[in-house]
Order: C-alpha cells, then structure tokens, then sequence
C-alpha cells in the first residue's frame, strides 16, 4: 500500500470512485480528476494492482471499489482528507457525484447546489465526503429553492445599492 500513499492521483481517484458505486469510466475518472486518460490509467493500474479496484471485463471497463474493502477506503479516505489538499480531493468527489448540480468557492465556504432530482443514496454519499472537510472548510448545501432565494437577497440588494448611490450628474 506504500505506493498508494505516493500517488495523490490514486487516492483522489478513489474519492471520484466512492460516489459512484456502479462504477466509473476511464473517461468520467479523468473528467473527475481534470486530468488526461494516460493519467487516470496509470492511477487505476496502482489501485487495481492493490487490490482496491477492480475492473469489468467490457471493451471499455468500469472500475470499482472492491466490496470488501469498502470500509478500509473510507478510513483511508478519512485520513486523506485531513492531510492532502482538500481543493484537488473534493473536486473529484464533487465532480463525479450524481447529486452535486454546481459547486463553488464563495469567500471562506464551500457552496453545493444539489440537483432537484437527486437520489437519496446519492445524496448520502456526497454528504459522507463533505463531512470529510467539513472541519476545514465550511460547507453550505442549497436546494434550487435556496438559490431562488439567495439571487433574489442579491437581487435587491443590488437595487438598494442602486438607489441609494447619488446621482453621478448632480
């Protein structure tokens, strides 16, 4: 397992991995990562090669946890979370959740639209990697009603701005 803990890759891989329980694509793994597909295969050669992923048998494979290992990669995810930059780690997570619509960096918080036609176990694996961090960023979850709500704040909040701004041609 020494070599896992030298390949940042792998370890964000597993994170994409861990949201998508039916597996992913080399192709959506690279997408998770931002990173070309030579990359992500060399990355899936280690955690298969360890025995923590396992690969179809299709032309086009989708690779995934291992059942058996499942609760080992949570603790191993756990503790990669508290010692690897939470920026590169989450962006897999979040890029390959089913229940993450948009996220961003708004100031010193983390903010995560979820998708209106969420799964509920989508949902709860995409918690599980935001409670991860949440002791190092903070986390905020909008529904659409909660971003309605938000642009509306700003909204009027930008014609009170407006009309309080004194007239430039007096």
């Amino acid at each position: 397992m020494g070599s896992l803990f030298s390949s940042p890759l792998a370890i964000e891989a597993l994170f994409a991995l861990e949201q998508r329980p039916d597996g992913l694509r080399l192709s959506e793994i690279s997408n998770a990562l931002g990173v070309g597909p030579s990359s992500s295969q060399k990355a899936m050669k280690l955690l298969v090669g360890q025995g923590l992923v396992v690969a179809d048998g299709r032309p086009q494979p989708r690779y995934g946890i291992v059942a058996a290992e499942a609760d080992g990669i949570a603790q191993l995810l756990d503790f990669a979370a508290r010692h690897l930059p939470i920026e590169r780690t989450l962006a897999a997570a979040l890029r390959a959740s089913r229940a993450a619509e948009f996220a961003g960096l708004e100031r010193d918080r983390l903010v995560v639209v979820i998708r209106w036609d969420a799964e509920p176990r989508d949902e709860v694996l995409l918690n599980r990697a935001l409670q991860r961090v949440g002791d190092r960023l903070a986390v905020e979850r909008l529904d659409h009603d909660g971003v309605r709500e938000r642009l509306a704040a700003f909204r009027e909040s930008q014609t009170e701005s407006v009309l309080a701004a004194p007239d430039p041609s007096a």
